[in-house]
Protein backbone atom coordinates (compact mmCIF):
# COMPACT_ATOMS: atom_id res chain seq x y z
CA UNK A 1 0.00 0.00 0.00
CA UNK A 2 1.17 3.46 -0.71
CA UNK A 3 1.28 6.25 1.86
CA UNK A 4 0.07 9.37 1.84
CA UNK A 5 1.75 12.45 3.40
CA UNK A 6 0.34 15.95 3.90
CA UNK A 7 2.34 18.81 4.22
CA UNK A 8 1.92 18.59 7.78
CA UNK A 9 3.65 15.11 7.91
CA UNK A 10 6.55 16.02 5.56
CA UNK A 11 7.80 19.23 7.69
CA UNK A 12 8.23 17.33 10.98
CA UNK A 13 10.53 15.49 8.86
CA UNK A 14 12.38 16.98 6.72
CA UNK A 15 13.84 20.59 7.75
CA UNK A 16 15.21 23.29 5.31
CA UNK A 17 18.82 22.10 6.55
CA UNK A 18 17.84 18.79 5.43
CA UNK A 19 16.75 20.08 2.13
CA UNK A 20 19.90 21.93 1.23
CA UNK A 21 21.85 18.79 2.05
CA UNK A 22 19.42 16.50 -0.05
CA UNK A 23 19.92 18.95 -3.25
CA UNK A 24 23.37 19.23 -2.82
CA UNK A 25 23.83 15.58 -3.20
CA UNK A 26 21.29 15.31 -6.03
CA UNK A 27 23.08 17.93 -7.93
CA UNK A 28 26.23 16.44 -7.28
CA UNK A 29 25.02 13.00 -8.36
CA UNK A 30 23.22 14.31 -12.01
CA UNK A 31 26.23 15.86 -12.61
CA UNK A 32 28.44 12.42 -12.45
CA UNK A 33 25.50 10.77 -14.75
CA UNK A 34 24.52 8.71 -11.96
CA UNK A 35 20.33 10.30 -11.71
CA UNK A 36 18.57 11.52 -14.47
CA UNK A 37 16.26 14.89 -15.08
CA UNK A 38 14.24 15.36 -18.08
CA UNK A 39 12.57 19.03 -18.65
CA UNK A 40 9.35 20.10 -17.79
CA UNK A 41 6.10 19.01 -19.93
CA UNK A 42 3.42 21.58 -19.85
CA UNK A 43 -0.71 21.31 -20.88
CA UNK A 44 -3.18 23.73 -21.07
CA UNK A 45 -6.88 23.93 -20.78
CA UNK A 46 -8.60 27.02 -20.67
CA UNK A 47 -7.28 28.67 -17.80
CA UNK A 48 -6.16 25.73 -15.93
CA UNK A 49 -2.64 24.43 -16.87
CA UNK A 50 -0.88 21.11 -15.73
CA UNK A 51 3.17 21.26 -15.05
CA UNK A 52 4.37 17.63 -15.12
CA UNK A 53 8.23 16.94 -14.03
CA UNK A 54 9.87 13.55 -14.13
CA UNK A 55 13.48 12.38 -12.75
CA UNK A 56 14.74 8.98 -11.53
CA UNK A 57 17.49 8.80 -8.66
CA UNK A 58 18.80 5.49 -8.50
CA UNK A 59 21.19 6.09 -6.02
CA UNK A 60 18.92 7.12 -3.55
CA UNK A 61 16.81 4.04 -5.13
CA UNK A 62 13.13 6.13 -6.38
CA UNK A 63 11.85 8.14 -9.18
CA UNK A 64 8.87 10.63 -9.11
CA UNK A 65 6.58 12.14 -10.85
CA UNK A 66 5.52 15.67 -9.87
CA UNK A 67 2.46 17.25 -10.98
CA UNK A 68 0.97 20.50 -10.28
CA UNK A 69 -1.59 22.76 -11.44
CA UNK A 70 -1.90 26.43 -12.13
CA UNK A 71 -5.10 28.76 -13.21
CA UNK A 72 -7.53 28.34 -10.63
CA UNK A 73 -8.64 28.04 -6.87
CA UNK A 74 -8.44 24.64 -7.24
CA UNK A 75 -4.81 23.82 -8.19
CA UNK A 76 -2.78 21.36 -6.32
CA UNK A 77 1.08 19.81 -6.10
CA UNK A 78 1.82 16.62 -5.85
CA UNK A 79 4.40 14.26 -6.24
CA UNK A 80 3.84 10.49 -6.62
CA UNK A 81 6.88 8.51 -5.55
CA UNK A 82 7.77 4.83 -7.24
CA UNK A 83 10.70 2.40 -5.69
CA UNK A 84 13.13 1.57 -8.28
CA UNK A 85 14.03 -1.56 -6.87
CA UNK A 86 9.99 -2.61 -7.89
CA UNK A 87 8.75 0.01 -9.60
CA UNK A 88 6.28 0.02 -7.22
CA UNK A 89 4.45 3.40 -6.49
CA UNK A 90 4.78 3.77 -2.45
CA UNK A 91 4.05 7.14 -1.83
CA UNK A 92 1.58 9.82 -3.01
CA UNK A 93 2.83 13.12 -1.25
CA UNK A 94 1.26 17.30 -0.90
CA UNK A 95 4.35 18.77 -2.62
CA UNK A 96 3.29 22.44 -1.87
CA UNK A 97 5.96 22.33 1.33
CA UNK A 98 8.92 20.13 -0.42
CA UNK A 99 8.49 22.29 -3.81
CA UNK A 100 9.02 25.69 -1.47
CA UNK A 101 11.82 23.83 0.35
CA UNK A 102 13.35 21.98 -2.63
CA UNK A 103 13.48 25.48 -4.59
CA UNK A 104 15.03 28.02 -1.63
CA UNK A 105 17.44 24.51 -1.23
CA UNK A 106 19.10 24.97 -4.59
CA UNK A 107 19.30 28.50 -4.16
CA UNK A 108 21.10 27.90 -0.61
CA UNK A 109 23.39 25.08 -1.74
CA UNK A 110 24.59 27.88 -5.25
CA UNK A 111 24.91 30.59 -2.72
CA UNK A 112 27.13 28.32 -0.75
CA UNK A 113 29.02 27.84 -3.24
CA UNK A 114 29.69 31.01 -5.20
CA UNK A 115 29.08 33.71 -2.69
CA UNK A 116 31.83 35.23 -1.32
CA UNK A 117 32.48 33.44 2.18
CA UNK A 118 32.32 37.03 3.96
CA UNK A 119 28.65 37.93 2.75
CA UNK A 120 26.52 39.28 5.05
CA UNK A 121 24.14 41.72 3.38
CA UNK A 122 21.20 40.22 1.31
CA UNK A 123 18.75 41.55 -0.47
CA UNK A 124 15.15 40.23 -1.62
CA UNK A 125 13.11 41.51 -4.50
CA UNK A 126 9.95 40.01 -4.19
CA UNK A 127 8.84 38.87 -1.22
CA UNK A 128 6.15 36.09 -1.31
CA UNK A 129 6.23 32.54 -0.29
CA UNK A 130 9.52 31.74 -2.26
CA UNK A 131 11.26 34.86 -0.71
CA UNK A 132 10.18 33.74 2.94
CA UNK A 133 11.79 30.29 2.15
CA UNK A 134 15.01 31.89 0.69
CA UNK A 135 15.33 33.78 4.38
CA UNK A 136 15.18 30.44 6.17
CA UNK A 137 17.54 28.67 3.88
CA UNK A 138 20.03 31.66 3.09
CA UNK A 139 20.75 32.23 6.46
CA UNK A 140 21.81 28.58 7.40
CA UNK A 141 24.95 29.30 4.72
CA UNK A 142 26.06 32.84 5.09
CA UNK A 143 26.09 34.48 8.50
CA UNK A 144 23.23 37.35 7.52
CA UNK A 145 23.18 40.57 9.29
CA UNK A 146 21.72 42.57 7.07
CA UNK A 147 18.56 42.04 4.95
CA UNK A 148 17.26 44.44 2.93
CA UNK A 149 13.62 43.35 0.93
CA UNK A 150 11.04 45.22 -1.59
CA UNK A 151 7.99 43.96 -3.26
CA UNK A 152 5.45 46.57 -5.40
CA UNK A 153 3.23 45.74 -2.22
CA UNK A 154 5.51 47.40 0.75
CA UNK A 155 2.80 45.35 3.44
CA UNK A 156 4.63 42.04 1.65
CA UNK A 157 7.86 43.74 1.97
CA UNK A 158 7.48 44.71 5.59
CA UNK A 159 6.04 41.26 6.64
CA UNK A 160 9.68 39.73 4.85
CA UNK A 161 11.39 42.74 6.69
CA UNK A 162 9.90 41.57 9.91
CA UNK A 163 10.46 37.57 9.66
CA UNK A 164 14.07 38.55 9.09
CA UNK A 165 13.92 40.66 12.05
CA UNK A 166 12.42 37.49 13.94
CA UNK A 167 15.81 35.98 13.38
CA UNK A 168 17.57 38.62 15.12
CA UNK A 169 19.16 40.56 11.26
CA UNK A 170 19.04 43.96 10.98
CA UNK A 171 16.02 44.09 8.48
CA UNK A 172 13.43 46.67 6.89
CA UNK A 173 11.52 47.51 3.59
CA UNK A 174 12.96 49.79 0.83
CA UNK A 175 10.73 52.08 -1.06
CA UNK A 176 12.58 50.84 -4.77
CA UNK A 177 13.71 47.43 -5.64
CA UNK A 178 17.56 49.63 -6.85
CA UNK A 179 17.67 50.86 -2.86
CA UNK A 180 17.50 47.16 -1.74
CA UNK A 181 20.16 46.01 -3.88
CA UNK A 182 22.63 48.79 -3.41
CA UNK A 183 25.85 47.27 -1.91
CA UNK A 184 24.09 43.64 -1.42
CA UNK A 185 26.48 41.19 -1.22
CA UNK A 186 23.63 38.10 -2.30
CA UNK A 187 20.55 39.63 -4.05
CA UNK A 188 17.82 36.94 -4.39
CA UNK A 189 14.79 37.84 -7.21
CA UNK A 190 11.88 35.48 -6.76
CA UNK A 191 8.87 37.53 -8.45
CA UNK A 192 6.14 36.50 -10.48
CA UNK A 193 8.58 37.25 -14.07
CA UNK A 194 5.85 39.39 -15.53
CA UNK A 195 8.27 42.70 -15.47
CA UNK A 196 11.77 43.02 -15.09
CA UNK A 197 12.86 43.23 -11.78
CA UNK A 198 16.59 43.55 -11.37
CA UNK A 199 18.84 45.66 -13.37
CA UNK A 200 22.75 44.95 -14.09
CA UNK A 201 23.13 48.84 -12.84
CA UNK A 202 22.35 48.31 -9.18
CA UNK A 203 25.04 45.50 -8.83
CA UNK A 204 28.23 45.73 -6.68
CA UNK A 205 31.02 44.11 -7.36
CA UNK A 206 31.39 41.08 -5.58
CA UNK A 207 27.56 40.30 -5.36
CA UNK A 208 25.32 36.77 -6.29
CA UNK A 209 22.13 36.90 -7.91
CA UNK A 210 19.76 33.82 -7.24
CA UNK A 211 17.85 34.42 -10.00
CA UNK A 212 14.44 31.77 -9.11
CA UNK A 213 11.24 32.99 -10.59
CA UNK A 214 11.55 33.09 -14.31
CA UNK A 215 11.06 29.18 -15.77
CA UNK A 216 9.46 30.12 -19.12
CA UNK A 217 11.42 30.28 -22.20
CA UNK A 218 9.12 34.18 -22.27
CA UNK A 219 9.71 35.22 -18.60
CA UNK A 220 12.68 37.29 -17.95
CA UNK A 221 13.38 39.14 -14.19
CA UNK A 222 16.15 40.21 -15.00
CA UNK A 223 17.48 42.94 -17.74
CA UNK A 224 20.32 41.83 -20.46
CA UNK A 225 23.02 43.80 -18.10
CA UNK A 226 22.32 41.84 -15.00
CA UNK A 227 22.97 38.97 -17.14
CA UNK A 228 26.11 39.76 -18.85
CA UNK A 229 27.17 41.51 -15.78
CA UNK A 230 27.52 37.97 -14.32
CA UNK A 231 31.38 36.65 -14.58
CA UNK A 232 29.74 33.15 -13.99
CA UNK A 233 26.92 32.02 -14.60
CA UNK A 234 25.05 28.10 -13.24
CA UNK A 235 22.31 26.37 -13.64
CA UNK A 236 20.69 23.94 -11.73
CA UNK A 237 20.32 21.73 -15.28
CA UNK A 238 21.44 22.50 -18.77
CA UNK A 239 19.02 20.79 -20.67
CA UNK A 240 16.14 22.55 -18.80
CA UNK A 241 18.03 25.95 -19.07
CA UNK A 242 17.58 25.65 -23.17
CA UNK A 243 13.79 25.29 -22.97
CA UNK A 244 13.05 27.42 -19.92
CA UNK A 245 15.63 29.91 -18.80
CA UNK A 246 13.85 33.08 -20.02
CA UNK A 247 16.86 35.45 -18.58
CA UNK A 248 19.18 34.25 -20.72
CA UNK A 249 17.93 32.62 -24.34
CA UNK A 250 17.04 36.09 -25.68
CA UNK A 251 21.00 37.12 -25.13
CA UNK A 252 22.11 33.58 -26.52
CA UNK A 253 19.38 34.19 -29.42
CA UNK A 254 20.97 37.45 -30.41
CA UNK A 255 24.80 36.61 -29.60
CA UNK A 256 25.62 38.08 -26.56
CA UNK A 257 25.81 35.28 -24.90
CA UNK A 258 26.87 31.66 -25.73
CA UNK A 259 25.66 28.42 -23.62
CA UNK A 260 29.54 27.50 -23.23
CA UNK A 261 29.23 30.67 -20.86
CA UNK A 262 26.63 28.24 -18.59
CA UNK A 263 28.03 25.93 -16.00
CA UNK A 264 25.87 23.09 -14.45
CA UNK A 265 25.97 23.73 -10.61
CA UNK A 266 26.51 20.17 -9.79
CA UNK A 267 29.58 20.09 -12.37
CA UNK A 268 31.16 23.18 -10.01
CA UNK A 269 29.75 21.84 -7.04
CA UNK A 270 32.33 18.38 -8.36
CA UNK A 271 35.22 20.57 -9.11
CA UNK A 272 34.58 19.91 -12.83
CA UNK A 273 33.09 23.24 -13.68
CA UNK A 274 34.94 26.86 -12.66
CA UNK A 275 33.95 28.40 -9.07
CA UNK A 276 33.77 31.80 -8.29
CA UNK A 277 36.50 33.90 -9.89
CA UNK A 278 37.42 35.86 -7.45
CA UNK A 279 35.80 38.56 -4.81
CA UNK A 280 34.97 40.88 -7.08
CA UNK A 281 33.16 39.05 -9.69
CA UNK A 282 29.24 38.57 -9.85
CA UNK A 283 27.98 35.30 -9.92
CA UNK A 284 24.91 34.52 -11.20
CA UNK A 285 22.45 31.30 -10.39
CA UNK A 286 19.61 30.18 -13.04
CA UNK A 287 16.79 28.35 -11.16
CA UNK A 288 14.72 26.35 -12.71
CA UNK A 289 13.32 24.25 -10.22
CA UNK A 290 14.23 20.18 -11.49
CA UNK A 291 12.07 16.99 -10.79
CA UNK A 292 15.39 15.47 -9.64
CA UNK A 293 15.04 17.91 -6.58
CA UNK A 294 11.73 16.91 -6.09
CA UNK A 295 12.86 13.34 -6.23
CA UNK A 296 15.67 13.33 -3.42
CA UNK A 297 13.45 15.59 -1.12
CA UNK A 298 10.49 13.41 -1.37
CA UNK A 299 12.28 10.38 -1.19
CA UNK A 300 14.08 11.39 2.53
CA UNK A 301 10.29 12.56 3.60
CA UNK A 302 8.42 9.14 2.73
CA UNK A 303 11.56 7.05 4.53
CA UNK A 304 11.45 9.05 7.71
CA UNK A 305 7.51 9.32 7.39
CA UNK A 306 7.18 5.93 7.26
CA UNK A 307 9.90 4.92 10.03
CA UNK A 308 8.08 7.45 12.41
CA UNK A 309 4.61 5.71 11.71
CA UNK A 310 3.44 9.38 10.00
CA UNK A 311 0.81 9.56 7.47
CA UNK A 312 -2.08 7.01 6.01
CA UNK A 313 -2.36 4.19 4.41
CA UNK A 314 -4.01 4.39 0.57
CA UNK A 315 -5.03 1.09 -1.45
CA UNK A 316 -3.29 1.24 -4.40
CA UNK A 317 0.75 0.06 -4.60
Amino acid sequence: MALYLREEDTRRVVSMSDAIELVDAALRAKARGEASNHPRVRAQAGPAGLNVLVAAYPPAGYLAVRAYSTGGPGASNTIMLYRAADARPVALLDARWLSLARTAAASAVATRCLARADARTAAFVGAGRQAFGHLDALRLVRELASVRCYAPTRAHAERLAAQAAAHGLDARATATAAEAVAGAEIVTVATSARAIALEGRWLAPGAHVNAVGANWSADRELDADAVLAADLIAVDDLANAHGECGDVLPLIADGRLAWGQLHDLGAILNGDAPGRPGPDAITLFESQGLGLEDVAVAAAAYERARAAGLGEELPFG
